[in-house]
């Protein structure tokens, strides 16, 4: 009896102050360069508060290392990108803390900052860590897609203005 007893209160115990994290893919697209990149941008809720979560891979191929790369990006971060997405022109270029942003013809250059590949693999002859950061190229045929997936995520979720 106390053996039950001992096991109940453990198992309600454990479960009372697990805390669950939900993660839901928002969307996701494909660059369209030699070294594809897949870019994930997923709505992560814990308890009370929620974050937005970039999650990006490329292929393994002969030429290329497979690396991975996660950030947190809080819901103004997101609609500052979105915003600068639309109305960069050719030859502007803009740079945040989280982001830069370089338009040269039919493209934008996209660096993340504060990045770093999460894999666990090895570089070069002295086998360091893999720390190369998050940047892929953006082309203007998907910019209008991506724009249309994030514009309505703003109006769902309303951006706090400072």
């Amino acid at each position: 009896m106390k053996s039950l007893l001992l096991s109940l209160t453990l198992t309600l115990t454990v479960s009372a102050f697990s805390q669950s994290v939900i993660t839901r893919k928002i969307f996701a697209f494909e660059t369209l360069v030699r070294n594809s990149k897949t870019i994930q941008i997923s709505k992560q809720t814990q308890d009370e508060g929620f974050s937005y979560i970039l999650i990006a891979e490329n292929e393994t191929s002969k030429d290329y290392v497979s690396c991975k790369w996660k950030t947190e990006i809080s819901i103004n971060e997101l609609a500052l990108f979105a915003k600068m997405l639309k109305e960069l022109n050719v030859g502007d270029s803009y740079e945040s803390n989280l982001f830069d942003l370089d338009v040269k013809k039919s493209k934008i250059k996209v660096k993340f900052k504060k990045t770093k590949c999460i894999s666990d693999h090895k570089v070069f002859y002295f086998q360091e860590s893999c720390k190369r950061s998050l940047h892929f190229v953006i082309y203007e045929k998907q910019i209008e897609g991506i724009v249309k997936e994030l514009d309505p995520m703003f109006i769902k979720d309303p951006i706090a203005v400072k």
